[in-house]
This record gives structure tokens, C-alpha cells and sequence, in this order.
């Protein structure tokens, strides 16, 4: 991922797909499924998508800039802020609401399937955004939420 500045002075960040020969298929696959459920989804909670390029040679996401990185480094890295446990229980209950929009209100519905720290960003006011939507699956209402299908991060 890096920073970056839009023409009008916006700072973003960029994400670029790796583009090794063996991951090409697999990446392919997750930046398709990311950028067609983001381009679909809107919430507070939710990290924005602002574009995209989807060059043969080259594939970006362009985010949203989360200026206080994500909740795994602020609670366990270097640069780690205090984060008492009021500010601690209200980046839970905000990330749960993005949650809850994906599961409950978006159409139709979003499974995430790699919720963890290092996928939950933080503004400059320590807000979360839920991020990373490569492993996430829509389901319909008639069929179960449940996959016997390996997913997320090890």
C-alpha cells in the first residue's frame, strides 16, 4: 500500500495487487471481489473506495488516507498511541456497526471473512473503518452464511 495525492490535494492510499505469475489468478480473483463489493457499499464504518485501475499490467485501489494506520499497530507496534479503554470499546462497538450494516442492511448481504486488527483502520480522530473485502462473499437470503471453504489469514 502506498500514500499518495490526488490533483485536488486529497491524500490517499493506494493499494496495488502483486503481480507475481503463481498469486496473478488468486489476486485477479480478490481484486475483482473487493472492488466489485466496495463499489457497492457505503457506510461510516466501512473504508472508502475513491477508484481504481484495472490495467492488464497494473491493478490499484485507491482508498481513502487512514492516517493512524490499523488498530493491530496501535495497540502492539512502535508507533502505538494511548488508546484507553473507553476510546478502546468505542472502536469495537463502531467497528461491530460495520458489521452489522454488511451482515443486515447492505443488499445482499456481505460475509467479510478476515475480520483481525490489521484490518481495521483508524483516522485522524481514531475512527475504524473495516478494510481488506479480498476474501468477503455475498450470500443470498435463501441460502446459509455457513463455508466449509478455508478463508482468511493464518
Amino acid at each position: 500500500v502506498y500514500r499518495g495525492v490526488l490533483g485536488d490535494g486529497r491524500v490517499v492510499a493506494v493499494k496495488r495487487a502483486v503481480s507475481l505469475p503463481d498469486q496473478q489468478r488468486k489476486n485477479s480473483n480478490e481484486f475483482r471481489n473487493e472492488l466489485d463489493l466496495l463499489s457497492k457499499l457505503n457506510h461510516a464504518h466501512l473504508l472508502t473506495l475513491l477508484g481504481f485501475c484495472d490495467d492488464p499490467e497494473e491493478r490499484l485501489l485507491v482508498y481513502e488516507f487512514m492516517a493512524n494506520g490499523t488498530l493491530h499497530e496501535q495497540i502492539h507496534g512502535k508507533n502505538k498511541c494511548a488508546l484507553g479503554w473507553v476510546r478502546r470499546i468505542t472502536i469495537a462497538v463502531q467497528a461491530a456497526r460495520g458489521l452489522e450494516y454488511l451482515h443486515s442492511y447492505a443488499c445482499p448481504p456481505v460475509i467479510h471473512r478476515d475480520i483481525k486488527s490489521s484490518n481495521i483502520l483508524l483516522d485522524d480522530d481514531l475512527e475504524p473503518k473495516i478494510a481488506d473485502f479480498g476474501l468477503a462473499r455475498l450470500f443470498a437470503s435463501d441460502r446459509t452464511h455457513m463455508s466449509t471453504g478455508i478463508a482468511g489469514t493464518l
